[in-house]
């Protein structure tokens, strides 16, 4: 009881002093001298938080310096000895609301600060939300603002705010799991955290408070994130979510020192026309946009697609290819000389690509000297495409190249 005799000794303050919601006060925790003899010495009084105050009754929350008081850690609240001047940390009991006499009242000692008193009506809100409803303190009092710390579920699902400006919160995808080496104890919950993820949400969403962490905890997550993000180049292959040069992509290939990619986008990113695709459990869409990407210490990875996965993300590839070849082949096409049979030369590399079919605007060609290497251009869209038609494939050997491009198309992607 070390704490709350140094509290005791410490704050002497005029006890006639008016008091105030929000304030931390020095109590008996007795209300007659039968419960005063069942105490043990050094427990008889202790500090409070006065949580409510009406003209007639003054309502308040038991604070003490043990940690193990309660076995649901979410029922007790920490309050930081290097804020208060305490000795040692508090604990704030947040379950049970008592009605504290004015007679029991001995002085007022100091006064909880916002971030604080965010917290315990955080607490009281999730109280009344998971458990029982926690008398004394009407629903409709419990105002706080949503904060970095917070986790809250936004669009059915959860997300951990870590920073803010005027328009939006920044979120990591989390999941609440039972268990797990690498979950992470958040009050009375068990969660993973996408450490790499990043969402946007606008400050004007509709969001519902699912639990919030308090400092440690949230230096901890700061510092798994700076962790996640350091790889080693020779993990970027094929199934992999990588984030480079601000964007998510997926790994379906590679060639020579470059990846070969689909670009990925995330729920807020949604547009009508988009493939959802699942890579490792996790969500994403594509509308199936080539690019190359040299490989690069720079570039991250988010997470690996399961081998059942890799194989869906496959089939709604072909699943496209299809849908384009039974598009109607517009009019006024661009680039008219890349035809099919046609051979092209990429400007930058030297490299020889022979196009094996035309959909209007878009064609598909492949390497020449490997057609399982095979790739997708739209003329229309802001893509770059550096290639030059360099001469037209014999009609026979042509023939030949499709046959064997037909047979090996399974393994295409």
């Amino acid at each position: 009881m070390k704490l709350l005799n140094y509290i005791k000794n410490i704050w002497i303050q005029n006890k006639h002093l008016p008091l105030s919601q929000n304030d931390i006060v020095w109590a008996k925790r007795y209300k007659n001298e039968k419960e005063r003899q069942l105490l043990p010495k050094g427990h008889r009084e202790g500090p409070y938080i006065i949580i409510r105050k009406t003209k007639r009754k003054i309502y308040a929350l038991c604070c003490g310096g043990n940690k193990s008081a309660n076995s649901n850690p979410l029922f007790k609240q920490k309050l930081e000895k290097e804020k208060y001047n305490f000795i040692k940390d508090g604990y704030v009991y947040a379950a049970k609301i008592i009605k504290l006499d004015d007679n029991r009242i001995i002085r007022k000692i100091g006064t909880l600060n916002s971030e604080d008193i965010s917290t315990i009506y955080k607490t009281i809100y999730l109280i009344n939300k998971r458990y029982t409803k926690v008398k004394h303190f009407p629903q409709r009092k419990l105002e706080f603002n949503i904060d970095a710390g917070d986790i809250v579920t936004y669009k059915g699902k959860l997300s951990y705010i870590y920073d803010s400006d005027n328009d939006f919160y920044y979120a990591k995808h989390v999941t609440e799991v039972k268990k797990g080496k690498k979950a992470l104890q958040i009050n009375d919950k068990k969660y993973s955290f996408d450490f790499t993820s990043k969402i946007e949400i606008p400050k004007n969403s509709k969001l519902e408070l699912s639990n919030f962490v308090d400092s440690d905890m949230q230096k901890y997550i700061m510092t798994q994130t700076q962790k996640s993000y350091t790889i080693k180049p020779n993990n970027l292959e094929r199934g992999k979510l990588i984030f480079a040069d601000n964007n998510y992509y997926y790994i379906y290939g590679e060639y020579q020192n470059e990846l070969l990619v689909y670009k990925v986008y995330l729920d807020n990113e949604y547009i009508e026309g988009m493939y959802k695709i699942n890579i490792k459990k996790g969500h994403y869409y594509t509308l199936f946009e080539e690019y190359k990407l040299k490989k690069s210490p720079e570039i991250k990875i988010v997470r690996s697609a399961l081998e059942k996965e890799m194989e869906e993300i496959k089939t709604l590839k072909k699943e496209k290819k299809t849908k384009s070849q039974n598009k109607t082949i517009p009019k006024n096409c661009m680039y008219k000389d890349f035809k099919p049979g046609y051979i092209m030369i990429e400007t930058g590399t030297l490299d020889r690509y022979i196009i094996i079919e035309r959909h209007g605007n878009k064609i598909i060609y492949a390497l020449l000297d490997d057609i399982n290497l095979c790739y997708e251009h739209d003329f229309e869209s802001n893509q770059i495409f550096q290639f030059e038609i360099s001469e037209k494939m014999n009609a026979f050997k042509f023939k030949k190249l499709l046959e064997k491009f037909n047979e090996d198309e399974s393994d295409i992607v």
